[in-house]
């Protein structure tokens, strides 16, 4: 008998395949998982259609929300949300964006005043001064905003915070905060640990 068949015929059963293993944690493109890209943005701390509150900005004191890039990009614009009451007498209004190195953010860019822009209740679009270079992929940045002067304060649309904070400190930094009071125009770089922690998380948007 040839020796091939010898060995088959020596095999045994085939065993049974075993169990599936669990399924793989969702990628970033998953459905139902928002990406700035959705609405034609480069950054923003979550997606917009959450920003359904509102809070009145006190004059002088600046605003942010924490915000990663997810790709290589040139900033030209942000975007905020005034809502009615958009507010009056409003001057030196920017908004910007901040880097982060150790305890310090340092102002990258910014607008020009956009105070005309914000007294109407409308979403704002504001170019920027000049555009960024390239921010890499992964980059941490603060998007600001600051209203010195007003009649009437602006009311920005925002995200019930709860505690987006948690577990966060003031250099970490926070999601979402506040800094200084008084001020007229954005600081050109602050220390992390002086800053505030936000009841809300304001939206601003990149693109």
């Amino acid at each position: 008998m040839p020796v091939i068949g010898l060995r088959s015929a020596q095999l045994g059963p085939k065993g049974n395949v075993g169990a599936t293993g669990a399924p793989g944690a969702a990628g970033a493109g998953a459905v139902g998982l928002w990406m700035p890209s959705e609405n034609g943005l480069l950054a923003g701390p979550c997606d917009p259609i959450l920003a359904t509150g509102n809070t009145t900005v006190g004059a002088g004191i600046m605003f942010f929300s924490r915000v990663k890039m997810t790709q290589d990009s040139v900033i030209t614009n942000l975007h905020c949300f005034p809502r009615t009451p958009a507010g009056a007498g409003l001057a030196n209004t920017f908004m910007g964006i901040y880097t982060i190195s150790g305890g310090t953010a340092t102002l990258l860019a910014s607008t020009n005043d956009i105070s005309s822009a914000v007294t109407a209740a409308s979403d704002v679009k504001a170019a920027l001064s000049a555009p960024t270079a390239t921010v890499t992929a992964g980059t941490t940045l603060l998007l600001a905003f600051l209203s010195g002067t007003s009649t009437t304060a602006p009311t920005l649309r925002v995200v019930a915070m709860g505690n987006g904070n948690t577990n966060l400190t003031a250099t970490s930094p926070y999601r979402s905060g506040t800094y200084g009071t008084g001020q007229s125009s954005l600081p050109a770089s602050f220390a992390l640990s002086a800053t505030s922690s936000g009841g809300s998380l304001h939206w601003f948007g990149a693109s």
